[in-house]
């Protein structure tokens, strides 16, 4: 009987520690405009057994659930690359340039949609896996943009 037990304590064990990762946080922006509040953070994720992936997660409020407190996120793995983030930053800057003119566009990604709506000159992210977006204004674009280039993400 104490065998059993014993070898049960050591099976959840292992199981709980293979299952643990510690998360850095290597930067992080908050950009508030316009009643919404996008989280920005770049991050390593480590495994015990010495794995580790890197990702940019950018989380907002939904504004599609605006009575619920409904928070979704656009998570871009880091890789040799990067070119989810590099296609991400071409996106912004595209939209971004159509902002003044109010010229209804759209960009449809695997992980994210970044559009700008024709009536109120605003830029939109969706998150393409979850539903659920944020409205962004010229000036949060560029403190994003900004931010991504900090961290090393230019296209």
């Amino acid at each position: 009987m104490k065998t059993g037990i014993s070898i049960f304590v050591l099976i959840i064990s292992s199981v709980l520690a293979f299952g643990q990762q510690k998360t850095i946080t290597l930067s992080e922006k908050k950009i508030t405009d316009l009643g919404a509040t996008l989280l920005c953070s770049y991050n390593k994720a480590a495994a015990e057994k010495g794995d580790s992936i890197s990702y940019i997660m950018i989380l907002f409020r939904d504004l599609q659930l605006q009575a619920a407190e409904e928070y979704r996120s656009v998570r871009f793995p880091i890789s040799k690359n990067s070119p989810e983030v590099i296609q991400f930053i071409k996106d912004l800057r595209a939209g971004y340039a159509r902002m003044d003119s109010r010229t209804e566009m759209s960009w449809k990604r695997d992980l994210y949609t970044i559009s700008v709506n024709e009536s109120h000159g605003l830029l939109f992210i969706e998150d393409s896996k979850n539903g659920g977006y944020t409205g962004m204004s010229k000036s949060s674009v560029e403190q994003l943009l900004e931010w991504l280039g900090k961290i090393g993400f230019k296209a």
